[in-house]
Protein backbone atom coordinates (compact mmCIF):
# COMPACT_ATOMS: atom_id res chain seq x y z
CA UNK A 1 0.00 0.00 0.00
CA UNK A 2 2.49 2.63 -1.06
CA UNK A 3 -0.26 4.56 -3.45
CA UNK A 4 -3.02 6.83 -2.22
CA UNK A 5 -4.76 6.03 -4.82
CA UNK A 6 -4.63 1.89 -5.44
CA UNK A 7 -5.32 -0.75 -2.45
CA UNK A 8 -4.54 -4.37 -3.18
CA UNK A 9 -4.68 -7.39 -1.17
CA UNK A 10 -4.38 -10.53 -1.95
CA UNK A 11 -4.70 -13.93 1.12
CA UNK A 12 -4.44 -16.92 0.45
CA UNK A 13 -5.48 -20.45 2.99
CA UNK A 14 -4.45 -23.72 2.26
CA UNK A 15 -6.49 -26.22 4.66
CA UNK A 16 -7.33 -29.92 5.77
CA UNK A 17 -10.14 -30.95 7.59
CA UNK A 18 -11.12 -34.29 8.27
CA UNK A 19 -13.41 -36.30 10.63
CA UNK A 20 -15.28 -39.97 10.90
CA UNK A 21 -19.01 -37.70 10.99
CA UNK A 22 -20.19 -34.44 10.25
CA UNK A 23 -21.67 -33.03 13.36
CA UNK A 24 -24.29 -30.57 11.89
CA UNK A 25 -26.42 -33.10 9.83
CA UNK A 26 -25.92 -32.74 6.68
CA UNK A 27 -26.16 -35.99 5.07
CA UNK A 28 -23.16 -37.42 5.20
CA UNK A 29 -23.70 -40.09 7.79
CA UNK A 30 -20.67 -42.96 8.62
CA UNK A 31 -21.18 -46.44 7.53
CA UNK A 32 -21.64 -47.29 11.08
CA UNK A 33 -24.42 -46.76 12.74
CA UNK A 34 -23.21 -46.49 16.16
CA UNK A 35 -21.56 -43.40 16.56
CA UNK A 36 -19.57 -44.47 19.75
CA UNK A 37 -17.94 -47.18 17.63
CA UNK A 38 -16.86 -44.95 14.87
CA UNK A 39 -13.15 -46.06 14.43
CA UNK A 40 -10.32 -44.14 12.00
CA UNK A 41 -11.69 -46.63 9.10
CA UNK A 42 -14.32 -43.66 9.01
CA UNK A 43 -12.26 -40.73 8.77
CA UNK A 44 -12.55 -39.05 5.82
CA UNK A 45 -12.55 -35.44 4.23
CA UNK A 46 -15.07 -33.11 5.94
CA UNK A 47 -17.98 -32.14 3.91
CA UNK A 48 -15.68 -28.25 4.21
CA UNK A 49 -12.78 -29.02 3.22
CA UNK A 50 -11.92 -26.92 1.02
CA UNK A 51 -8.44 -26.79 0.27
CA UNK A 52 -7.28 -23.99 -1.40
CA UNK A 53 -8.79 -20.70 -0.85
CA UNK A 54 -7.65 -17.12 -2.69
CA UNK A 55 -9.03 -13.87 -2.35
CA UNK A 56 -8.00 -10.47 -4.26
CA UNK A 57 -9.01 -7.11 -3.48
CA UNK A 58 -8.37 -4.74 -5.12
CA UNK A 59 -9.36 -0.55 -5.00
CA UNK A 60 -8.43 2.38 -7.10
CA UNK A 61 -10.32 6.25 -6.07
CA UNK A 62 -10.83 8.04 -8.81
CA UNK A 63 -11.86 12.19 -8.47
CA UNK A 64 -14.95 13.42 -6.56
CA UNK A 65 -14.52 10.95 -3.91
CA UNK A 66 -15.53 7.87 -6.01
CA UNK A 67 -13.31 4.50 -5.88
CA UNK A 68 -14.35 1.66 -7.88
CA UNK A 69 -12.87 -1.95 -7.40
CA UNK A 70 -13.19 -5.64 -6.91
CA UNK A 71 -12.79 -8.36 -4.38
CA UNK A 72 -12.28 -11.96 -6.40
CA UNK A 73 -12.13 -15.26 -4.79
CA UNK A 74 -11.63 -18.56 -5.84
CA UNK A 75 -11.03 -21.99 -4.32
CA UNK A 76 -10.99 -25.48 -5.03
CA UNK A 77 -13.95 -27.83 -4.97
CA UNK A 78 -15.38 -29.30 -1.86
CA UNK A 79 -16.15 -33.13 -1.32
CA UNK A 80 -19.08 -35.12 -1.26
CA UNK A 81 -20.07 -38.61 -0.57
CA UNK A 82 -21.44 -40.82 -2.58
CA UNK A 83 -24.63 -43.57 -1.25
CA UNK A 84 -26.21 -46.29 -2.69
CA UNK A 85 -29.85 -45.47 -1.95
CA UNK A 86 -30.65 -48.95 -0.50
CA UNK A 87 -29.97 -50.48 2.86
CA UNK A 88 -26.61 -52.89 1.86
CA UNK A 89 -25.76 -53.99 5.45
CA UNK A 90 -29.18 -53.97 6.86
CA UNK A 91 -29.49 -51.45 9.83
CA UNK A 92 -32.07 -49.34 8.63
CA UNK A 93 -30.37 -46.92 6.41
CA UNK A 94 -30.52 -46.23 2.90
CA UNK A 95 -27.40 -43.83 2.94
CA UNK A 96 -25.00 -46.71 2.77
CA UNK A 97 -21.70 -46.32 0.71
CA UNK A 98 -20.83 -48.37 -2.00
CA UNK A 99 -18.77 -51.14 -2.55
CA UNK A 100 -16.25 -51.62 -5.24
CA UNK A 101 -14.02 -54.10 -5.65
CA UNK A 102 -14.72 -55.20 -2.34
CA UNK A 103 -13.58 -52.13 -0.56
CA UNK A 104 -16.44 -50.03 1.05
CA UNK A 105 -15.93 -46.15 -0.90
CA UNK A 106 -14.34 -44.12 1.90
CA UNK A 107 -16.49 -40.94 3.37
CA UNK A 108 -16.60 -38.09 0.93
CA UNK A 109 -14.03 -39.63 -1.61
CA UNK A 110 -15.24 -37.89 -4.55
CA UNK A 111 -15.12 -34.07 -5.42
CA UNK A 112 -17.19 -31.49 -7.06
CA UNK A 113 -16.35 -28.19 -8.31
CA UNK A 114 -14.30 -25.46 -7.80
CA UNK A 115 -16.10 -22.21 -6.55
CA UNK A 116 -14.87 -18.37 -8.01
CA UNK A 117 -16.90 -15.29 -7.66
CA UNK A 118 -15.27 -12.07 -8.86
CA UNK A 119 -17.28 -9.08 -7.77
CA UNK A 120 -17.06 -5.25 -8.97
CA UNK A 121 -18.44 -1.93 -7.17
CA UNK A 122 -18.26 1.58 -7.11
CA UNK A 123 -18.88 4.18 -4.36
CA UNK A 124 -19.01 8.00 -3.89
CA UNK A 125 -19.01 9.47 0.00
CA UNK A 126 -21.11 12.45 0.28
CA UNK A 127 -20.28 14.59 3.03
CA UNK A 128 -23.44 15.35 5.16
CA UNK A 129 -22.15 18.00 7.48
CA UNK A 130 -19.11 18.64 9.01
CA UNK A 131 -18.40 15.48 10.77
CA UNK A 132 -20.89 13.11 9.00
CA UNK A 133 -21.26 11.29 5.26
CA UNK A 134 -22.84 9.13 3.52
CA UNK A 135 -21.59 6.36 1.39
CA UNK A 136 -23.35 5.01 -1.84
CA UNK A 137 -22.14 1.57 -3.20
CA UNK A 138 -23.22 -0.15 -7.04
CA UNK A 139 -22.09 -3.95 -6.39
CA UNK A 140 -22.30 -6.65 -9.23
CA UNK A 141 -21.97 -9.85 -7.78
CA UNK A 142 -20.83 -13.02 -9.59
CA UNK A 143 -20.23 -10.99 -13.12
CA UNK A 144 -18.58 -13.97 -14.96
CA UNK A 145 -22.33 -16.31 -13.59
CA UNK A 146 -19.93 -19.08 -12.52
CA UNK A 147 -22.18 -22.08 -11.32
CA UNK A 148 -21.07 -22.45 -7.32
CA UNK A 149 -22.13 -26.01 -6.58
CA UNK A 150 -21.60 -26.37 -2.51
CA UNK A 151 -23.78 -29.05 -1.71
CA UNK A 152 -24.51 -32.52 -3.85
CA UNK A 153 -26.63 -35.34 -3.04
CA UNK A 154 -25.56 -38.08 -4.88
CA UNK A 155 -26.99 -41.78 -5.10
CA UNK A 156 -24.63 -44.16 -7.18
CA UNK A 157 -26.17 -47.43 -7.96
CA UNK A 158 -23.65 -49.86 -8.94
CA UNK A 159 -25.14 -53.09 -10.94
CA UNK A 160 -23.67 -56.42 -11.26
CA UNK A 161 -22.80 -57.15 -15.13
CA UNK A 162 -26.06 -59.63 -16.37
CA UNK A 163 -24.12 -62.72 -18.60
CA UNK A 164 -25.05 -62.59 -21.93
CA UNK A 165 -26.31 -66.12 -22.32
CA UNK A 166 -28.19 -67.73 -19.41
CA UNK A 167 -27.80 -71.43 -18.93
Amino acid sequence: RDNRKIFASLSYTLSKATNTTEPDGNGIAPNQGTIMRLGEEERGRSVVDQRHRAVLTLNYRLPYNFTAGSVAMFASSRPFNATTGVDSDGDGATNDRPVINGVVVPKSAFRGTSTSDVSVFVENKIKVGETRSIVLRLEGFNIFNHANMLGRGVTVRVQRPVPLHAA
